[in-house]
């Protein structure tokens, strides 16, 4: 049951708004086009079009490697020390699953010893990643889509993710600060982890210190929309990027970058790229209301549509099987069970 904190956040109803109209959709185009797999016709390239357990490292490998961040793959018994100076890694960096969802267990660490915690707190067997921390100023994320054959391309949302911070009064402790912040999914065990005795200070009146670094809103993050912000450029600049990379025709790229303006220069860096699974991450901007987010879905499920009839209709893509799906389907919720 969720707290009575989370139930009055904006965002908490805005996934369920989410998830219930997309199901809905999904049953309804699984009927059409008679597959219970038909949304990966629109990324042949990712493991079902990316809607479920798809390797974050299969993808990277697809991507254009002067965007990708400096990554390894590690297991809780391959990991070592050396593998980071080996891998021309610097602190602080990122470790998170190779298998992701929703920013499980995404955490910035700054030491050996904390990678070293950190896996020893996982479950054996599985991959994860340790990754270069981006250094730019702000993080956002599209969502792209183009048809196959070409004929057409556009970003359907664009927000700029903020992360959570706190403002100094000069008298109250950082710890105090967070107690008083509302908002209900900061991760405050992870702000304990990572503050620690930094909490029992005062910063100074007006000082403001920023609780997080990774822009999901299951961490605090609010997400504000862009849309106005679209424009040919940003467009054509996206298409650039992503020429070479085939049979990935719809995906949401969470990127870094000092400004929009940058990133159309091409001075960015992907975070990571998600396939049909991607939500129109602007309906989680208050400003956008009930009527407006079910509009939003439903020209998300119609583009996810076209995509895929326009696949079949110059090339003769089979869709996977539903025992694919489901084996898929049951590995993620054991993952984040």
């Amino acid at each position: 049951m969720p707290s009575l904190a989370k139930l009055r956040d904006h965002g908490y109803w805005v996934s369920h708004h989410f998830y219930w109209q997309s199901l809905v959709y999904y049953f309804l185009y699984s009927a059409r086009f008679r597959s219970f797999t038909f949304f990966s016709a629109c990324d042949p390239a990712i493991e079902l079009g990316g809607m479920l357990d798809e390797n974050k490292s299969d993808i990277y490998a697809l991507l254009p490697s002067q965007y990708v961040p400096k990554t390894i793959n590690v297991t809780t018994d391959t990991f070592q020390p050396s593998m980071i100076a080996e891998n021309g890694l610097v602190f602080p960096l990122i470790v998170k699953p190779n298998i992701g969802f929703r920013g499980y267990k995404v955490a910035q660490v700054y030491s050996v010893e904390e990678i070293l915690k950190y896996l020893k707190e996982q479950d054996e067997g599985r991959e994860w990643l340790i990754q270069e921390y981006l250094d730019y100023k702000r993080e956002y994320s599209l969502l792209y889509y183009r048809y196959p054959d070409g004929s057409k391309a556009g970003i359907s949302s664009l927000i700029e993710k903020v992360y959570p911070t706190v403002s100094g009064d000069g008298l109250s402790s950082i710890r105090t600060l967070v107690e008083n912040y509302d908002n209900a999914f900061l991760d405050r065990m992870d702000l304990d982890r990572r503050f620690g005795d930094t909490l029992n200070s005062i910063p100074g009146a007006g000082e403001i210190i920023q609780l997080d670094t990774i822009g999901n809103y299951s961490r605090g993050s609010k997400f504000y929309s862009l849309m106005d912000e679209i424009d040919e450029g940003l467009v054509d600049a996206t298409t650039s990027y992503f020429s070479q990379v085939k049979d990935i025709d719809f995906f949401r790229m969470d990127f870094k970058a000092n400004d929009l303006e940058a990133y159309k220069s091409g001075d960015f860096g992907i975070l990571e790229i998600n396939g049909t699974k991607s939500e129109p991450l602007h309906i989680y901007d208050p400003r956008y209301g009930f009527w407006d987010r079910t509009k939003t879905l439903d020209d998300h499920w119609k583009i996810i549509a076209s995509i895929v009839n326009n696949r079949r209709s110059i090339s003769d893509y089979q869709f996977p099987s539903t025992r694919v799906g489901l084996k898929s389907l049951f590995s993620i919720k054991k993952l984040v069970d």
